[in-house]
């Protein structure tokens, strides 16, 4: 009569443990890999970010501006000023507040916005604000031809990638920036890992 023994023999478990161990070293390749692509696909996502409120802030300012100007902050580096004319009196809250006329004209004022650099912190100050660009890691003003001011924006380099190529808008009093403005950047954004 035979023995019937339980349990696997050392070459069974052996085998086992050979499979399982290239199984999960497969998982954690495929695993490892998901991961470096949703990173990269963050950084993309947070530079494109970037851009865009660059893009936008400066856009709008420069819409409303009538006059741009360079000047130079504490620190020495390079800011921009944009004057924009702003009513100097509130418009009444109510209707039945109202006096003045809807033809009379309306006393203005000069209202100064100023963009600057904090090469420190790398991020852009509007009037003091932080305006949040996590991909930048600088920013320079320069005077453009018929009062335009050219902006161009340096970008981090990706851990693992050359850095991606300097951004320039260029923007002129009363107009927004130009519609291509993120067209000519988006090169950098379809670079490969």
């Amino acid at each position: 009569m035979k023995q019937v023994r339980g349990g696997f023999v050392v070459v069974e478990l052996v085998v086992v443990l050979a499979v399982a161990g290239v199984l999960s070293g497969a998982a954690w390749l495929f695993f490892a890999a998901g991961s470096r692509q949703s990173e990269q696909l963050d950084r993309q996502a947070a530079s494109l970010q970037s851009r865009v409120t660059l893009v936008e802030r400066l856009g709008t300012d420069a819409a409303e501006a009538f006059r741009l100007s360079l000047g130079t902050d504490a620190a020495g580096t390079g800011t921009l000023q944009l004057f924009k004319l702003i009513p100097a009196d509130p418009l009444p809250a109510s209707g039945s507040e109202a006096t003045a006329k809807p033809s009379e004209p309306c006393a203005l004022q000069v209202r100064t916005v100023v963009y600057a650099f904090d090469t420190t912190a790398c991020t852009l100050l509007r009037d003091g604000q932080a305006l949040t660009l996590p991909c930048l890691s600088g920013l320079s003003f320069a005077a453009g031809p018929d009062g335009k001011v050219r902006v161009t924006a340096f970008h981090r380099p990706m851990p693992g990638q050359s850095p991606p190529p300097t951004f320039t808008l260029t923007l002129r009093p009363g107009a927004a920036a130009p519609s291509g403005a993120l067209a000519a950047w988006q090169p950098a954004m379809d670079e490969k890992p």
